[in-house]
């Protein structure tokens, strides 16, 4: 099986979405790229965010990407043209976990944040996603897009909660 579709397969929408606007379509490491550009996008938003909103605007963030990346892998998968199951160049699971690993650290929503939490937060989600530890490992295995983006919530919490015990 090839590891790139050329093109991938699906409506422009989700496939942007789903791809994170393309950033899963750069090599190596597709999962990579699309965990560091959220982290420096989320990284961006927290420094030029009030304090008191940054909680809100990661729930939000969250949560948008959380409904429509569902969609959009779930749009992806069922177009018959997608041969593969996870296509690597669906990224939009590793967005979504990213966010819910900034959005848990509590240092993140003060006005002192160091940049090496968010850093750290971005790396943690990464080894957790490879890694694929038990439990994380039972959700990649539910149907479609559930499953796709399933796996990455959880890493993406467990990362969350390891920095903020971290740096506790």
């Amino acid at each position: 099986m090839p590891d790139v579709l050329l093109p991938l397969a699906g409506p422009t929408w989700a496939r942007w979405v789903a791809t994170v606007a393309g950033l899963g379509f750069l090599r190596p490491g597709p999962g990579t790229w699309g965990s560091i550009g959220t982290g420096v996008f989320l990284w961006i938003l927290v420094q030029v965010t009030p304090p008191s909103w940054v909680a809100i605007m990661l729930m939000v963030i969250a949560s948008t990407i959380g409904v429509f990346g569902w969609w959009s892998v779930h749009r992806l998968l069922h177009d018959p043209r997608t041969v593969l199951q996870d296509p690597p160049q669906v990224v939009v699971d590793e967005a979504f976990g990213v966010s819910l690993a900034l959005l848990v650290v509590p240092t993140v929503h003060t006005v002192a944040c160091p940049t090496a939490v968010i850093m750290v937060a971005v790396l943690m989600f990464r080894v957790l996603d490879i890694a694929k530890p038990y439990p994380i490992d039972r959700l990649e295995t539910l149907p479609g897009a559930t499953g796709i983006m399933a796996d990455d919530a959880l890493a993406g919490l467990l990362a969350g909660l390891a920095v903020t015990m971290l740096w506790a």
